[in-house]
């Protein structure tokens, strides 16, 4: 059986790769010292409770 020539021939299908670990996806930090999107969200929703929080054990005080 002939071998095919010409440009048909070059042509391999490339191997699929896997992506490399730095494309993946990471939870909480992506870098170190770098809060994600939803971890700097969060911090800022525990600050405005806590600040509730001690506002009201603070007029709790005041009454007693």
């Amino acid at each position: 059986m002939p071998e095919p020539s010409g440009r048909r021939a070059a042509r391999r299908p490339k191997p699929k790769r896997s992506a490399p670990s730095s494309a993946k996806a990471l939870p909480g930090k992506v870098r170190n010292g770098f809060p994600s999107g939803i971890a700097s969200k969060q911090r800022d929703r525990a600050v405005c409770r806590f600040s509730e929080t001690v506002n009201r054990s603070d007029a709790r005080e005041r009454k007693a």
